[in-house]
């Protein structure tokens, strides 16, 4: 079973990353590529950790993220226990970085 330190960014494919945390829920573990620049998220805090709450029209990220998806790590930093805050400074500091690794829970 991953954990979310264990996933690998590079070599381990989304269909790969599943963990059964509860009997009734499947969490599966999803890793966004966003480009340089405003990702048109508005990013909420929950006990879960960072959750997407509104995805802009004009977000380079539509097709791969959700409403409600928790994100976990952006390239190689934890956000788990990071507030909605938090989590934006850190997206806002590296918006020039030609790619951003985002590494969702969708449940």
């Amino acid at each position: 079973m991953s954990s979310i330190t264990d996933v690998d960014f590079n070599r381990t494919p989304a269909s790969k990353l599943k963990e059964n945390n509860t009997e009734d829920a499947i969490d599966l573990y999803i890793v966004c590529k966003a480009p340089a620049g405003p990702l048109g998220l508005i990013i909420g805090s929950t006990a879960r950790g960072p959750i997407v709450q509104l995805i802009k029209a004009s977000s380079p990220l539509i097709e791969q993220i959700h409403i409600g998806d928790v994100i976990v790590r952006v390239d190689e930093i934890d956000t788990q226990c990071m507030s909605s805050a938090a989590l934006t400074r850190i997206m806002s500091a590296k918006r020039n970085q030609r790619e951003r690794k985002l590494l969702v829970i969708r449940t």
